[in-house]
């Protein structure tokens, strides 16, 4: 279990240098000082996933408008590929 502690550990300290946290050092204090009471809190998870996975623009975005999105796409890809067969 300390060996898993310590690969977390040290990923989340290679990742805090890697972006340059610098907005939140209370945040990167609690990294370094392995205080994961703070660190698994709700917002400090949403913090570290925006900063691991980026800003996705349409997170934020309702369930019906991605499904809806995600179907016009399937359906332009599907013109485009049809398209490309008859030329």
């Amino acid at each position: 279990m300390a060996n898993f502690e310590q690969k977390n550990h040290f990923s989340l300290k290679k990742l805090l240098q890697a972006v340059g946290l610098t907005r939140y050092p209370r945040l990167r204090m609690a990294i370094y000082n392995n205080d994961m009471s703070f660190i698994s809190q709700k917002y400090c998870q949403q913090i570290l996933s925006d900063l691991w996975y980026g800003s996705v623009p349409w997170s934020n975005k309702s369930f019906s408008y991605r499904t809806v999105y995600m179907l016009v796409q399937t359906l332009m890809l599907c013109w485009w590929v049809f398209i490309y067969i008859v030329k």
